[in-house]
C-alpha cells in the first residue's frame, strides 16, 4: 500500500468538500502515527496525536510529530542574528540551525500583530508557511521563539513545561523584560536584520 493511500484513508472526508480553515489535525495525528508505525517517515520516535498533549502549556496547539534538529548554528544556519523590537523595546534574537529559521529570516523585515495565549506566549500569522521539523521540547523557557503548526510565529514570554510540538526558529538572547515589555495584550513586533 503506498503512502498517499495511507494518508487518503486516514483523512477524513473529501479535502475539496472542507470548509477553508476546518481543522484536519486529527486526521494529520492519525496519518502521521501511521507512518511511523509503517517505518515511512524519518525522524519518527513515538506515534503523533497519542493523547499525551493535555496539560499545561498552548491547548490551541496540535500537529504531527516529524523530528528536529535544533542544535548549534552550523554551516549553512543564517548568517546573523535579528533584532526583534516590541513598543520602542528592542531585543537581540539568535537564530537556530534549522531549515525553518532560514526561511524565516528571508522574510526579514516583517511585523507581526500577535495575539496573547495562556497569559504565557505571543503569537501571530506568518504571510507563508515555513518548514517544519516539529518535536516536543518538554519545558520551553521564556524568549524561545518557535514555529508552530507552520504557519504561526509563537514568542514565549514565562518558562513551563509543555508536551506541545514546535519547530525551533530560536530565541530572545536576553530575555529578562520580555514579559514586562509584551504584557497582556495584543502587541506588534518587528523584525529586522542586524
Amino acid at each position: 500500500m503506498s503512502a498517499q493511500t495511507i494518508l487518503n484513508r486516514a483523512l477524513p472526508g473529501d479535502p475539496a468538500a472542507r470548509p477553508a480553515g476546518a481543522p484536519v489535525a486529527s486526521g494529520m495525528r492519525l496519518a502521521g502515527a501511521v507512518l511511523c508505525a509503517l517505518g515511512l517517515a524519518s525522524g519518527c520516535d513515538a506515534p503523533a496525536g497519542t493523547g499525551s498533549e493535555g496539560g499545561s502549556g498552548t491547548g490551541a496547539h496540535s500537529r504531527a510529530h516529524n523530528g528536529s534538529h535544533d542544535g548549534p548554528r552550523g554551516a549553512g544556519a543564517p548568517a546573523g542574528g535579528l533584532w526583534m523590537t516590541v513598543g520602542g523595546h528592542r531585543f537581540s534574537v539568535t537564530l537556530a540551525d534549522t531549515d525553518a529559521a532560514r526561511a524565516f529570516e528571508a522574510l526579514v523585515p516583517l511585523v507581526l500583530k500577535t495575539r496573547d495565549l495562556n497569559r504565557n506566549e505571543k503569537y501571530g500569522d506568518l504571510p507563508r508557511a515555513l518548514p517544519r521539523a516539529d518535536h516536543r521540547p518538554g519545558q520551553i523557557e521564556t524568549g524561545d521563539l518557535m514555529l508552530w503548526d507552520g504557519g504561526t510565529l509563537v514568542l514565549f514570554y514565562r518558562t513551563f513545561e509543555s508536551t506541545w510540538p514546535y519547530t525551533r526558529l530560536g530565541r530572545v538572547d536576553d530575555p529578562a523584560a520580555l514579559e514586562q515589555v509584551l504584557g497582556g495584550g495584543a502587541v506588534r513586533l518587528e523584525f529586522q536584520r542586524k
